[in-house]
């Protein structure tokens, strides 16, 4: 096996369980790791056909327990800003996009570090504001997930809503964003190829991570959340 092909099938695996254990995050392992050995149209097209080849996986169970009144503006709001950030793929040159997405990531993660929780249900405006925001990172590099964790991980509906909100989200909103890229010709044969071969891995992982998250308690997914959007941004930046 080929250095290439081990980086995208040990990223597609270990972002699975990630996503499974926290109900997102799976474009935030792949993404920076693919972007190692692809272009970023390449990882962008890749990202997004493997996510949405394993999007609906947990949907089924996760829809009656998301919350409806947050969820779905948000994702209304993202399909909508997506067109943006797929527009800044084609203008932005690599590096800046990168540092875009980490600062970005980063600050979701520190804000969620910081313990910040609202103190209220959230406002509409705000809610659609996030959603923009998650839109243009996920067309920019397919990872839309860390400001409506931040959003979702900020009330006190407990991890299992949480979780679920984002199960959903992500489904909703990869399945939108890869209907652009495909206007867009950024998701090509190639990028179908490689999310055939790497969906089988990703679904196991997703599997395993799901069967994790009922063993352990709600403090742990929210930390390990925390913990993934910190890393994962500060190595974003630093490419």
């Amino acid at each position: 096996m080929s250095q290439t092909a081990l980086v995208l099938a040990a990223a597609a695996f270990v972002a699975g369980i990630i996503k499974g254990f926290t109900g997102f995050g799976g474009s935030l392992v792949m993404a920076p790791l693919f972007i190692v050995v692809l272009s970023p149209a390449q990882t962008l097209g890749t990202v997004v056909a493997v996510n949405v080849a394993t999007a609906w996986q947990l949907l089924r169970q996760s829809w009656g327990c998301m919350q409806p009144q947050v969820v779905l503006p948000m994702a209304a709001a993202c399909a909508l800003a997506t067109p943006a950030g797929i527009a800044l793929v084609l203008l932005v040159d690599p590096a800046t996009g990168r540092r875009i997405i980490g600062v970005a990531v980063l600050a979701s993660g520190i804000a969620l570090l910081s313990g910040w929780r609202r103190l209220r249900p959230p406002r509409m405006t705000n809610t659609l504001l996030v959603g923009a925001l998650s839109g243009i990172m996920n067309g920019l590099a397919g990872v839309g997930g860390p400001p409506a964790a931040l959003w979702l991980l900020a009330g006190r509906d407990g991890a299992a809503r949480d979780r679920a909100g984002l199960i959903v989200y992500v489904a909703l909103t990869q399945t939108a964003v890869a209907a652009m890229v495909i206007v867009a010709g950024v998701l090509d044969g190639p990028a179908l190829l490689r999310a055939l071969l790497l969906a089988p891995l990703h679904v196991v992982g997703t599997l395993a991570g799901a069967r994790l998250f009922h063993t352990v308690p709600d403090t742990t997914v929210r930390v390990t959340a925390i913990v993934i959007i910190v890393v994962l941004g500060a190595y974003t930046m630093a490419r």
